[in-house]
């Protein structure tokens, strides 16, 4: 079979040019998207850098507060007030005289004075505990000349406030044992005195009810802790050393500021993020892209098949085209040399003719299948028309035997020049497929309320799964793929037109053998 070449269209040329530009923009718009993703994450490392330099500017500050409270106001004026007191009894009428308001007797939990040779106290019973932190206590040699020094317990837990002093009988050593209660009361007032930052930050917005604040003691109970809900992993931990007289040594304090104070503290805020509109244009890009990838698929399919169809109708006008003028040209010539070659030239000549109108009218059924199709309904008998384009066909077709099972008085509302097409299409399919020789049946029978159409070969028949496929244009059998059979692909389709603007329908029935083709038309008023 001859092929024509196929020119490359320029839409063919385009299509890789699209797809370029496309894959372009969203390289673009990825590159966009990446470098957005580096200052977002810019934005955020500035972000928990600054929450992390303000949380540990928070413990300095409470730090130095809670010193304040707990040494200043607290352990201070009460070991100033027992210092001297020769008995624990003189020391609970010291602190029951007149204490300032902001001394907070609530520290104590129990008053004791540790000599070299004995322990006085007045804690009721003491436990182990206390007991071995009040021999800590007697071990204790001052080393520097403070007004009081604070020891804990080796577990953490109990902590004594004393001062060191010596006298005539040696050295005695005046204190208490801290409450932890009273602890807590101070390290929360330590807070609630005033905010923790400066107020000259984010405005002066930027209040302790933003801030997540804990303190634990040397044995990790919590004494006091504030708005936990901001505690995360910008949190910072201190453990506080012996600065202030080892009020607080040991003590671990934890600080952490609220994540969405940051675009107040960072100066001229956050800026806004485009990741998620670069995102958003990205992925238009990719459905953009997927599209005109599908469209330029879709375009070569229709192109290659455009071209497969002008290839396949130009060999189809070819062949009908030749046989009339080797003919004529034999008739010109004068070279038949009785009367029976002249009517057998005759005969081809006619049938060639009728074959390439009947593919022109398939053509043009085809080109206008899109538009409205306008048939000539009337009521008529079928019978004839069949006979008639099965006559017509046999003179061609010499090697096929078309058998005929009728009902002559089967009536129709159809186009006459639509059935015959239809009919020419299926007989022709028919003998183009099926084998050499072979029996074509056609049959016409009334069923119900409408005309039954058949056309059966006895060809290798058409597999279940494409029986519905078969009735589109330019389509084919995979195993008709690479055969000689030649055809425009256009026929079905036709058939398939033409039934649906008669009112009926056609399909592919179940058979034995070969494939049988089904029109169903409308039935008319009267039989004959």
């Amino acid at each position: 079979m001859s092929r024509s070449r196929i020119q490359v269209l320029p839409g063919a040329r385009r299509s890789p040019l699209i797809l370029v530009l496309l894959l372009a923009s969203l390289v673009l718009v990825g590159v966009l998207g990446w470098q957005s993703w580096r200052l977002q994450r810019s934005n955020a490392v500035i972000a928990e850098a600054v929450l992390h330099d303000y949380a540990g500017l928070v413990i300095d500050e409470y730090e130095r507060r809670a010193t304040t409270a707990l040494g200043y106001r607290g352990y201070y004026p009460l070991i100033t007030a027992i210092a001297n007191s020769e008995s624990p009894s003189a020391m609970r009428e010291a602190l029951d005289a007149g204490q300032p308001d902001d001394r907070p007797p609530s520290l104590v939990a129990g008053l004791f004075i540790v000599t070299d040779d004995g322990t006085q106290m007045d804690i009721g019973a003491p436990g182990p505990v206390v007991a071995a932190l009040l021999e800590e206590v007697r071990r204790f040699v001052a080393r520097a000349n403070a007004p009081y020094y604070s020891l804990f317990d080796t577990s953490g837990r109990e902590q004594a406030i004393f001062a060191v002093r010596d006298d005539s009988s040696g050295r005695r050593r005046p204190g208490f044992i801290v409450a932890g209660r009273g602890v807590s009361t101070s390290l929360q007032a330590a807070q609630a005195s005033g905010p923790l930052l400066p107020a000259s930050l984010a405005g002066g917005h930027l209040s302790n009810d933003m801030l997540f604040l804990r303190v634990r003691n040397p044995a990790g109970d919590v004494l006091y802790e504030a708005h936990p809900e901001f505690y995360g992993s910008l949190t910072v931990e201190r453990t506080l050393g012996d600065d202030y007289q080892g009020i607080l040594a040991g003590y671990t304090i934890a600080a952490s500021l609220d994540p969405a104070s940051a675009s107040s503290l960072v100066i001229g805020g956050l800026p806004q993020s485009r990741l998620p509109l670069l995102l958003f244009v990205m992925l238009m890009v990719v459905v953009l892209l997927v599209m005109a990838i599908w469209l330029s698929s879709r375009e070569q399919a229709v192109m290659a098949m455009r071209a497969d169809f002008i290839s396949q109708v130009s060999h189809e006008l070819r062949t009908p085209l030749t046989q009339i003028r080797m003919f004529a040209e034999t008739f010109l010539l004068d070279r038949l040399r009785n009367e029976s070659d002249r009517i057998r030239a005759l005969q081809i000549i006619n049938g060639e003719a009728q074959r390439l109108t009947h593919l022109v009218e398939n053509i043009l059924q085809f080109s206008t299948r899109a538009k409205t199709t306008k048939c000539n309904l009337r009521l008529q008998p079928i019978a004839p028309v069949i006979r008639d384009v099965c006559g017509t066909l046999q003179a061609t077709a010499n090697q096929t035997c078309f058998v005929l099972d009728l009902d002559d008085t089967a009536v129709g509302i159809v186009d006459t020049d639509a059935l015959r097409q239809i009919l020419l299409n299926l007989l022709d399919n028919a003998v183009k497929y099926g084998p050499k020789p072979q029996r074509v049946t056609v049959v016409l029978a009334v069923q119900g309320d409408v005309l039954r159409v058949s056309v059966a070969d006895e060809g290798p028949g058409i597999p279940a799964a494409e029986r519905d496929r078969v009735w589109s244009a330019f389509y084919r059998l995979g195993r008709e793929q690479d055969t000689a059979v030649s055809g425009t692909g256009i026929g079905l389709a036709v058939v398939r037109a033409l039934v649906e603007a008669m009112h009926g329908r056609c399909y592919v029935a179940d058979s034995s053998r070969g494939a049988e083709f089904v029109v169903e038309l409308p039935i008319g008023a009267e039989r004959g």
